[in-house]
């Protein structure tokens, strides 16, 4: 205890005077960047905000080890630690007005924390223990067994339960191809989860992103001592997730004949985050199928197609991009609904983009960026990510400019490129064509 002691008193203040040093602080500045002995890499914007926010994102998800496993795992961090029962953390959190929180895709994982200012590094200090000290309970081991759908809502990673059947295509013989919807084929021996949590939940696996109004020292200070010097972690090395390949097969279907609709996915392979031409497959989102505004919802409405819905998604983590269109049809129409947007796609390549359509999409992704730039978590989430990523792109206004100086030419590029070797998924009670 003498050593811990010596740490907490003596070593622990010199080390994070010394980082703050380093970090980006001076006068005007609101971000810091710091990189731990350990590995652990910190990202944290001074804003003035009613709510702080914290992010430990880690970079294990649904593709590291057995199906399963690390939704378990990470859920499992939030249900007590060697310190306090699950009732006694979520009790206490909540009676200083925050709240805490777990989601997790196929490449990264993460756990947050939002708060008041006022009682934020109390209700940090909390997640801290979590993330540090879980107590992997039995009893809990057995519930997360039972609970069978995973929820996406931060990473914006909540289409992934529902389009595995692309997946599926897109990524054959790759974990990536996994289905979300009911993942838990067993119960995991503790020992096994323990092991799991050993080999990925460490520093140098770890980002952490703060939003808000915080003290620098007090979260720096939090954090060396949930990670002692002692205790350094640095040597491990995420093993790569094999992507597979393209299947040879590009069109299933799945009979649902209790469905009164049809469900039709199409499905193209997309960069990864922050790679080449990301920012442009972000605009074509909004420009094929986001909104009543934009390409194909357009198309239907003109073709008298009013009970068509249709929308257009791209997911995209460290290693891996996708893009998708979804469309959901009365029944038996699945089909042809498949045949008229790859035709349209077609068409959009062939006499191009237009001007008008382009600048809306563009309008629309500078919104939801202002949008989601209102809510601490969110731009907690985006600075995790962004740092892991090891992008320049390191804020949302950042990202802004980036997205301004995109021209015309460069998005119908990207979608005749991207529009390539379509995967197509259908739901349908119908087997006609």
């Amino acid at each position: 205890m003498q050593g811990v002691s010596f740490l907490r008193k003596i070593v622990f203040p010199l080390l994070i005077l010394f980082l703050v040093l380093l970090s980006d602080c001076s006068p005007g500045k609101r971000m810091e960047k710091i990189v731990l002995p350990n590995g652990l890499r910190i990202i944290l914007l001074h804003r003035d905000s009613p709510v702080s926010s914290a992010v430990f994102l880690i970079r294990c998800g649904e593709a590291d080890g057995p199906e399963g496993l690390t939704r378990i795992t990470t859920d499992l961090l939030l249900r007590g630690t060697e310190i306090r029962t699950s009732h006694q953390m979520y009790e206490e959190i909540e009676s200083l007005g925050g709240r805490v929180g777990d989601e997790t895709a196929l490449m990264t994982s993460l756990v947050y924390v939002q708060a008041p200012p006022e009682t934020f590094q109390r209700c940090f200090n909390i997640l801290g223990e979590c993330l540090t000290q879980p107590a992997f309970d039995n009893e809990w081991i057995e519930k997360m067994y039972h609970k069978t759908r995973s929820q996406f809502t931060f990473i914006g990673e909540h289409y992934l339960w529902k389009d595995s059947g692309i997946r599926q295509i897109l990524f054959c013989g790759s974990p990536l191809s996994r289905s979300l919807y009911n993942n838990r084929k067993r119960i995991y021996p503790r020992e096994e989860i323990l092991n799991h949590y050993r080999k990925y939940y460490i520093p140098s696996n770890i980002v952490l992103a703060v939003v808000g109004r915080f003290g620098s020292n007090e979260i720096l200070k939090e954090v060396l001592s949930l990670w002692p010097p002692l205790k350094q972690n640095r040597g491990f090395r995420r093993p790569d997730v094999s992507l597979g390949v393209l299947e040879d097969t590009r069109e299933k279907i799945s009979l649902c004949k209790k469905s009164s609709t049809d469900r039709v996915l199409i499905g193209f392979s997309a960069p990864a985050s922050f790679k080449n031409s990301f920012l442009s497959v972000r605009l074509l989102e909004m420009l094929i199928a986001s909104g009543k505004s934009s390409f194909l919802p357009n198309i239907f409405q003109f073709e008298g197609k009013r009970e068509y819905k249709i929308k257009s998604y791209y997911q995209s983590e460290e290693a891996y991009g996708y893009f998708v269109i979804e469309i959901e049809t009365p029944s038996g129409e699945g089909f042809a609904a498949k045949s008229f947007v790859l035709n349209k796609l077609e068409q959009l390549k062939k006499n191009g983009i237009s001007l008008e359509q382009f600048e809306i999409a563009k309008r629309k992704l500078l919104f939801e960026l202002a949008y989601n730039s209102q809510y601490t978590l969110q731009e907690a989430v985006f600075l995790a990510t962004a740092f892991l990523g090891k992008t320049s792109y390191l804020t949302l206004p950042s990202i802004e400019e980036e997205i301004k100086k995109i021209n015309l030419d460069e998005v119908q590029h990207t979608a005749n490129s991207l529009f390539q070797e379509p995967a197509v998924w259908i739901s349908t009670g119908i087997l006609k064509r």
